[in-house]
């Protein structure tokens, strides 16, 4: 045992003594005799379930993963909140949160950091894709890859260390380094998305080291409702939806349907070259469900199922030989859920996932049409997982649960007999929520997981919440690790940019280390905080260009420099703080703004990571009145190196390496009419910022202005 080794034993040794005592001392053994209570109590003012339903007992816990009523709006709050309710204040603090915890809590009371959402403002952002508000979060940074994939980082951690969920289930289908996200349209569908800024390993596992991005969606509330919007815009580029509802007379039955597509003929922001340096021609189509059915008083079981379906073409290669590259990206994924409440004081959940990733690119030369790289794959996911929440006594909310996950890979890229096609990884966790004291919780967390690949870790959390007034206070300890993905493992295949890729089946996990502190105060009509990070990873897998063997590069067809095998090369620090507040200081005008600060490096060398900004700054204005409605977003981001030019492993101050500080303005201005109709018009990027497209110099700047209308029926 080396002594890495030793001190994360006597870690483990300290921390399972501690929570052992904290059980005995608080009362563990003879809980069960006291007077049942909630130790963070649901909220009392959630909205009501359908009509003719019979409530669960009121003592129960909510099933773990959404409140105990599926909200229809955003306007759920507890009434022990000190503020005014949100529709009034405009700063959505007492909005209902799961994620982080597994159990429902007010935003401002979630145990940990959590940045939501709604639906309303993906409408007054006139998103098309969910990356349109998740990039005006201070903590993200948006970033496209040279395949032009959209890419999310989270406090400055790589985008393969955030876990991208949709109700709490993961999503497949890895693409450049990170989780294929160009399918999620700004469905009506999408009633929140919960960003959890920090590790969220200990109640997600793998791939959470970085954070958490879950999509809560809608589920039916009314007897019979559509919502319907189209949009078209610049370039060519068109949205349309149509997501009808239902709930049946007795209430308990009820289902949220969604169906829309979006395309675009793309744009090149360099005419002169071939090669397109700009956002692809797309065409993407998305069809989901959501049902769910009462089966007693007590027992609810439910079916989500979402399909979708992108095809992009892009255009490369010098000009004697120009190229065009066609791929096809398909996801297919079925979650069944089965709620039971078996007495006043616990919930029992049981899942069923299944999901599939495929796709197909190939690329051809421009005018003969001849097929010169063929890359073709599907992953596959099958996951059980079940989850026992009970309250015991007056001071423990106890969470534990088990899955366990089946991931295969086949395809042309994986065609080699000695390549990893499978493996299978298996997890239990257990969670108390303590109410330590009426202003104080305490929240302490603990996950086993053996991957049959990189073995077995563990992975402690304790996180402290104090709540007294207006005042929050939150410091989080979280220990975790990420297994290699099978594609970092076994994969061997040319991709859009005509980069060879090559897995490596030596690599071991990485392995994080996390600490975060929030602290906010809320007034009557505004609220202000200040949240601080550092995040350390060791064993850092990453994807090198000119890595490869030449046997591995003649094998694929590419010279050495262009091709990029994936080995564990450095221990990463990203570290920092953020800034955040928000006022209402009219009835008819809101601002919420946040900065953050970043310090990411290679700790192995002391230089600066790639692809992120030390500072950014992000602003969001709402203006409604009497039926009017303007909606402003302000990003900053200053320099950053977009690539390593010279192989020297640091970023050199001159044009070809370093981009420059950009500003970001979006305008939305939306006319509600008294029929129910808003028609708005919007134009993304006003101030033609240069936008950073892969691993190339940022071009000058485009903007993208639209029309739309939307209708509730």
């Amino acid at each position: 045992m080396n002594r890495h080794e030793k001190n994360r034993f006597t870690f483990n040794q300290a921390f399972l003594s501690v929570l052992a005592i904290t059980l005995l001392q608080t009362g563990w053994v003879h809980a069960a005799e006291e007077t049942p209570k909630s130790a963070i109590a649901p909220p009392e003012d959630a909205p009501a379930q359908p009509e003719n339903v019979s409530p669960p007992p009121e003592k129960a816990p909510p099933p773990p993963g959404e409140p105990s009523a599926q909200p229809s709006n955003d306007s759920a709050q507890p009434k022990s909140s000190a503020l005014p309710s949100s529709p009034q204040n405009g700063l959505r603090v007492d909005n209902i949160v799961i994620t982080g915890t597994w159990t429902p809590h007010a935003e401002k009371d979630s145990p940990v950091e959590i940045e939501r959402i709604t639906g309303k403002m993906l409408e007054q952002a006139g998103a098309t894709n969910v990356r349109h508000v998740l990039e005006d979060v201070p903590a993200i940074e948006f970033r496209r890859t040279g395949g032009r994939f959209q890419q999310f980082q989270i406090q400055g951690l790589q985008s393969n260390h955030t876990l991208m969920l949709i109700n709490g289930q993961e999503l497949i289908g890895t693409t450049e380094g990170g989780t294929f996200s160009e399918d999620l349209l700004a469905s009506p569908e999408i009633e929140s998305i919960e960003v959890l800024k920090g590790a969220g390993s200990v109640q997600y596992g793998s791939e959470a080291i970085g954070g958490v991005i879950n999509i809560r969606t809608r589920r039916g509330t009314k007897p019979l409702a559509a919502t319907m919007f189209g949009q078209y815009g610049r370039f060519n580029t068109v949205t349309t939806f149509a997501a009808p509802e239902f709930r049946t007379a007795d209430g308990k039955f009820g289902g949220y349907l969604s169906a829309g597509v979006s395309k675009s003929d793309g744009y090149d922001f360099i005419q002169s070259t071939p090669a397109t340096n700009g956002f692809p021609e797309f065409s993407t189509k998305n069809v989901s469900g959501n049902f769910d059915y009462a089966l007693s008083n007590s027992s609810k079981i439910s079916l989500y199922s979402r399909y979708s379906d992108n095809d992009r073409v892009s255009r490369g290669g010098a000009t004697a030989s120009r190229s065009e590259t066609i791929s096809n990206n398909e996801r297919a994924q079925t979650v069944l859920r089965w709620d039971w409440n078996p007495d006043a004081v616990s919930t029992f959940s049981l899942w069923a996932h299944h999901q599939t990733f495929q796709n197909d690119s190939r690329s051809f030369l421009s005018g003969t049409g001849v097929q010169t790289r063929l890359s073709r794959f599907t992953q596959e996911l099958w996951e059980p997982q079940f989850q026992y929440t009970r309250q015991i006594g007056q001071q423990h909310l106890v969470t534990l649960g088990g899955e366990h996950d089946i991931r295969k890979i086949r395809g042309q890229n994986f065609s080699s007999p000695a390549t990893l096609k499978s493996l299978t990884e298996s997890a239990g966790w257990i969670q108390d929520e303590i109410a330590v004291l009426p202003w104080m919780d305490v929240v302490l967390g603990s996950r086993y997981t053996s991957n049959s690949e990189a073995g077995g870790f563990w992975s402690p959390q304790t996180t402290l919440l104090l709540k007294p007034g207006n005042f929050r206070g939150r410091f989080t300890y979280t220990r975790g690790f990420r297994s290699p993905s099978l594609s970092e493992l076994g994969a061997s295949f040319v991709e859009g940019g005509l980069f060879g890729i090559v897995g490596n089946p030596n690599l071991a996990p990485e392995k994080s280390t996390n600490y975060t502190a929030n602290i906010e105060y809320y007034f009557e009509q505004a609220k202000i905080g200040a949240s601080f990070f550092r995040h350390d990873v060791d064993n850092l897998i990453q994807s090198i260009a000119g890595t490869c063997s030449a046997i591995e590069s003649a094998t694929l067809g590419v010279i050495p420099t262009r091709c990029q095998k994936s080995f564990n090369t450095a221990a990463a620090r990203s570290q920092g703080f953020e800034f955040e507040g928000g006022i209402r200081p009219l009835d008819w005008l809101s601002i919420e703004t946040g900065y953050m600060y970043l310090d990411a490096r290679d700790q192995n060398t002391g230089e600066y990571l790639f692809g992120r900004s030390r500072h950014t700054w992000k602003t969001r204005a709402n203006v409604e009145y009497e039926g009017w409605n303007l909606t402003a977003r302000l990003r900053y981001f200053s320099s950053f190196g977009f690539a390593d030019a010279n192989s020297n492993g640091r970023i050199d101050n001159n044009p070809n390496e370093v981009a420059p500080a950009n500003v970001q303005l979006d305008l939305r201005l939306a006319r509600t009419l008294k029929n129910g109709i808003d028609l708005y018009v919007g134009a993304d990027n006003v101030t033609e910022s240069r936008v950073q497209v892969g691993g190339v110099a940022p071009p000058p700047g485009e903007h993208l202005y639209y029309v739309g209308m939307r209708m509730a029926m």
